[in-house]
């Protein structure tokens, strides 16, 4: 059930960022240990989004699992990303926190720009 309600989040995520004007490049890019659920373009700029997904708030925001640790981790991938594709573009990490279901659909959905902790 967590699997499944984090792929929906990240399709609903990639759905909201593509809407926002973001071109989808990767889904679920791995760099071991870490995997970067989506890697998008914002203008010359690569995006590194963390989703995070929950049916509600009783164990705190989505974003609020983003741990410095989890930042740490995504930079490192989001370096690998960069020299495995041979790019020069600036990149950041975004997080995309949703609150909702496939059943419910979106409660709330924010967009963390340039994430930190």
């Amino acid at each position: 059930m967590k699997i499944e309600l984090g792929q929906w989040g990240e399709n609903e995520a990639a759905r909201f960022l593509i809407n926002k004007g973001y071109k989808l490049l990767d889904k679920n890019w791995r760099a071991h240990p870490c995997e970067i659920d989506l890697v998008m373009q914002d203008g010359n700029e690569i995006v590194f989004v963390e989703v995070k997904t929950r049916s509600g708030t009783g164990f705190g925001y989505p974003e609020e699992a983003v741990t410095p640790q989890k930042l740490a981790s995504l930079s490192e991938a989001g370096q690998k990303y960069i020299d495995n594709k041979n790019l020069n573009n600036h990149w950041r990490i975004d997080v995309v926190s949703i609150i909702g279901n496939k059943i419910s659909g979106v409660k709330d959905i924010e967009h963390i720009v340039g994430f930190e902790d």
